[in-house]
């Protein structure tokens, strides 16, 4: 499959809304779906959706800018340093604890298969709107292709019934390894949280290409292995985080 994937600006569907918001963060722990935060040094361009400007959360509901930082550079990660290194279009969705969407441990569905190996969004969309239409989702979040050192904003509003987020973006080129949160509670203690943010420390490999290299021929894996952490000469435990992930409620 063709490595080339596309990045990053965010969209939201089937309701959009949008918020202002600068890219200072404050680093909270995350939890279980980050390795830990480090302090990154990089200072991405930003870029926002022009259409996106306010936002209006109804009753029960709460409104969050999430930022997307790409941290990614040769001297970040210097080991067989792709051309055009870049990430696909966000992909996600906000829903209930009866979805998964993906997880460590868990075969990678169509749509997360597609994603992770080409960047290509369009059958995760479809698997997502069907989770939608069946009640366990709520939002679409999509986005445009964004560069290795880019940083852009979207708001989305979560509503007490859906107040899990789980996005996920393709790291190209590479076989099939990815970045993204699963099933990340917005509301703790039975509240809203205010801001947390999360490091791409780690990284994910899909399990359906064997690929060993960024830029490694096609390897179709036979059969297709769970999602797992991806530790290997690119991705130590000591690497620096590749992207950062920051939500914050604005309203």
């Amino acid at each position: 499959m063709n490595r080339h994937a596309c990045a990053l600006a965010f969209f939201v569907l089937p309701i959009t809304f949008a918020c202002g918001n600068d890219s200072n963060t404050t680093t909270n722990s995350p939890g279980s779906t980050n390795s830990g935060s480090k302090t990154e040094n990089s200072t991405p361009s930003t870029t926002k959706d022009a259409a996106t400007t306010s936002c209006t959360a109804p009753a029960g509901s709460a409104c969050f800018d999430i930022t997307f930082t790409g941290l990614w550079t040769v001297d970040s990660h210097p080991v067989n340093f792709p051309p055009n290194p870049h990430f696909s279009p966000l992909i996600g969705t906000t829903h209930n604890d009866q979805l998964t969407l993906w997880a460590p441990g868990q075969l990678a569905t169509p749509g997360i298969q597609s994603m992770a190996e080409t960047g290509n969004t369009s059958q995760l969309k479809t698997e997502i709107n069907d989770h939608i239409s069946k009640g366990v989702a709520q939002t679409l979040v999509e986005g445009k292709r964004i560069d290795a050192t880019q940083s852009t904003t979207v708001s989305i509003v979560a509503s007490e019934s859906f107040s899990l987020l789980t996005v996920t973006s393709m790291i190209a080129p590479s076989p099939d390894w990815f970045v993204g949160v699963y099933s990340l509670p917005l509301r703790e203690n039975n509240e809203w949280i205010d801001e947390k943010t999360i490091s791409f420390n780690t990284i994910y490999d899909a399990g359906t290409d064997d690929g060993p290299n960024f830029t490694s021929a096609n390897a179709p894996a036979n059969p297709h292995k769970p999602i797992q952490q991806l530790l290997d000469q690119h991705f130590t435990k000591s690497s620096p985080p590749i992207a950062r992930l920051v939500i914050k409620r604005v309203k």
